[in-house]
């Protein structure tokens, strides 16, 4: 499994624990909005996203918007997260 799989899983279990969407409601394909999921839900997402990383995850809130698809999402976090993992260290 890739790592940007990984996470529209992760993704699709945040929106079906927290506002009750059945994972089989859910393709990478669907917009948030598609998925009836506006700004206040999607700020919501980007909480417990962090919180499941356990690591805050910059401008994040804003850039998940009702016009993404739930791939172009999780392409998104999966940099996100990535960009801490391989920036270069300063000393």
């Amino acid at each position: 499994m890739s790592s940007t799989t990984a996470m529209q899983a992760q993704l699709i279990a945040v929106m079906t624990e927290h506002f009750g969407l059945g994972p089989e409601e859910v393709t990478p394909a669907m917009t948030f909005a598609e998925l009836d999921l506006g700004s206040l839900e999607l700020a919501e997402t980007a909480v417990v996203l962090e919180e499941r990383f356990g690591r805050e995850l910059p401008d994040i809130e804003s850039e998940l918007t009702p016009a993404l698809t739930v791939a172009e999402a999780a392409v998104l976090l999966d940099e996100r997260t990535a960009d801490e993992h391989t920036a270069p260290a300063t000393e």
